[in-house]
């Protein structure tokens, strides 16, 4: 995870092009992703993180031009037309399941038809990903880059970093630090992962409150899992602060297997499950 408050991008970034068999000098261009609400759909809304993206492609643009590549010189190209497109009234509605089972929609704004998506989704022939990094000014729960990483990643992109000012810990679920910072006896910290955790949770409520009596911790994750693919999400790609409300909900029994039935939560959108998360 990139800081935009630090200047130096191109060695983080270079280090992660070596891994991809690349360099500044062959990888042509680098895309900046900023998430962004339809102008037509979110009428009257302020994007705060438009004018801190702008800075940051422009200091980007410094940086590579300042490595004397000439024109092997990679494009940097602000991917501007990229918007949310569906209101999902997150703001308002904080209740866990409506905030798990949501996901952002994006497409290219017809409010910006003028500014076409510099080749992103029109280069279905390209041989190599569009290399990209994808910006925002602050991280909640890191639900919003999440899914625009996985919109990204569905169209061909590949995500060489994230860059954020602040909350970059919402990205990186690390196991050990969610079952000290939960208070979870040892018996839940001998799980192997978060989603494995989550199975055994789901189980243990639905025994306890007779809801499904003798359910595996295995089935239990099964139906739940289906039932989250609907909507194209999974236990697998929780980012920390999601797997944090998760487990939390579980624990208080505000969650258990009938919240998360296929039958509640039908397909309103054909979207990719979501890529970006736990690994």
């Amino acid at each position: 995870v990139l800081d935009v408050r630090k200047a130096a991008w191109l060695p983080l970034i270079t280090a992660e092009l070596e891994k991809c068999g690349e360099t500044l000098a062959t990888v042509g261009e680098i895309n900046l992703f900023c998430p962004q609400k339809d102008p037509d759909i979110f009428l009257g809304h302020k994007d705060n993180a438009i004018q801190a993206f702008r800075l940051a492609a422009k200091n980007l643009k410094v940086e590579v031009a300042a490595c004397g590549l000439g024109p092997q010189s990679p494009k940097i190209l602000t991917q501007d037309a990229i918007c949310e497109r569906v209101h999902l009234d997150r703001s308002h509605n904080i209740d866990l399941i409506h905030s798990i089972t949501q996901r952002q929609i994006y497409g290219v704004s017809d409010a910006r038809v003028n500014r076409p998506a510099r080749g992103f989704l029109s280069a279905a022939s390209r041989t190599k990903p569009h290399y990209s990094i994808i910006f925002d000014w602050t991280i909640s729960s890191g639900t919003t880059l999440a899914n625009l990483s996985s919109y990204v990643t569905y169209n061909g992109g590949y995500v060489l970093a994230l860059a954020s000012q602040s909350g970059k810990e919402s990205l990186q679920p690390q196991f050990k630090k969610l079952i000290a910072e939960l208070n979870l006896g040892s018996t839940y910290s001998k799980k192997k992962n978060i989603p494995a955790l989550i199975g055994c949770l789901l189980a243990e409520t639905a025994n306890f409150y007779q809801l499904r009596p003798g359910i595996t911790a295995k089935e239990a994750f099964d139906i739940c899992e289906k039932a989250l693919n609907t909507r194209g999400h999974s236990f697998f790609a929780l980012t920390h602060e999601e797997a944090y409300r998760v487990i939390d909900g579980l624990r208080l029994g505000a969650l258990d297997i009938d919240n998360f039935s296929a039958a509640k939560f039908p397909p309103v959108f054909a979207t990719p499950l979501r890529t970006a998360g736990v690994k």
